[in-house]
């Protein structure tokens, strides 16, 4: 029997307790999710982290910082940066029917706000300079990348696996330490153009063990004449939609090789290209896609004809 705790009003609290219970009380507290804590000579907490909890292939070229409060590539993540209406509904579902990925749709600019968090508090110049002192902005030392793990059990908490009622924490924790979790965001470039190169920093410091798929259209007329688009002057669309195409093509030049670039104008039309990217994340040919899913197709836009996959029985990472 399975319980989906996404639907469930408490969960969100229940996780924001157990990551204080980490923070309050680490040495029994890191036991209960698998890890091995002991004290050294000098009587400081040492974390062993289970070996099958990383797979640095998905990210050869991550930069981490592990310590016993944090280990920044302990899990994979996918992020999908689209404009809107380039097919971005569609791809995420399908990305969500390959094995070990759990998508999500949009989160409301999670990835500013976490930002947001982070310069308000880590980047106060009072709070800096009062690291490791006994004064009003006092506070330990926190380790480089010490963030990550905030940012990434943000991610987690608003798309939670469907807990087994049959299988200990311990047990869960280490089978969805393995899922690669993602999501799909229009709003990435909802903000002025001079703050994508920090916020791409954001995303490398603190989910480092990540990749990035950008998504556009080049068809802009077509883009242009959808039910999103149509509230504009035509005109107006489509250029802002060249402008947002250039833009996500500079973004994906400032990710470098983390990322991957498709144009929904040519993978729905030709669905060899879409599979190519699957081969980029690792997958092999059984688990390339031989249809489309269809999500805001229809004359409102709004509407979804095809809605589930199933993929073939030997599709398996």
């Amino acid at each position: 029997m399975r319980t989906n705790f996404s639907c469930c009003k408490a969960f969100p609290s229940i996780l924001s307790l157990c990551l204080v219970v980490i923070f309050c009380h680490p040495p029994w507290s890191l036991r209960v999710f698998g890890f091995n804590v002991q004290k050294n000579k000098e009587k400081r907490m040492e974390v062993t982290f289970p070996l099958s909890l990383f797979d640095r292939s998905w990210c050869p070229s991550a930069s981490c910082f592990n310590s016993t409060m944090c280990n920044p590539c302990r899990r994979r993540f996918l992020i999908l940066i689209c404009a809107g209406r380039s097919a971005s509904t569609t791809l995420t579902w399908m990305l969500d029917a390959l094995p070990g990925i759990r998508m999500a749709g949009e989160n409301n600019d999670i990835l500013h706000e976490l930002k947001n968090m982070n310069d308000h508090i880590m980047g106060n110049r009072k709070w800096i300079r009062s690291s490791g002192k006994r004064n009003a902005w006092g506070h330990n030392k926190v380790p480089p990348q010490g963030y990550s793990c905030v940012a990434q059990s943000m991610v987690e908490i608003i798309n939670p696996p469907n807990f087994d009622q049959n299988k200990s924490l311990e047990e869960e924790r280490e089978a969805d330490y393995q899922t690669i979790t993602g999501f799909k965001t229009i709003r990435f470039l909802s903000h002025s153009e001079d703050g994508d190169e920090d916020l791409v920093q954001f995303i490398k410091d603190n989910f480092p063990c990540s990749r990035i798929l950008i998504n556009y259209s080049s068809n802009i007329t077509r883009q242009s004449n959808s039910a999103w688009w149509k509230k504009k002057e035509q005109n107006t669309s489509v250029e802002i939609l060249r402008s947002i195409n250039a833009r996500l093509g500079r973004v994906g030049n400032m990710f470098g090789s983390q990322a991957y670039v498709l144009d929904s104008a040519t993978w729905l039309r030709n669905i060899s290209v879409l599979n190519k990217m699957v081969t980029w994340l690792g997958f092999p040919q059984q688990c390339h896609f031989k249809s489309l899913l269809a999500f805001n197709t229809g004359g409102n836009g709004f509407t979804h004809t095809v809605t589930h996959m199933r993929l073939e029985n030997d599709c398996h990472i």
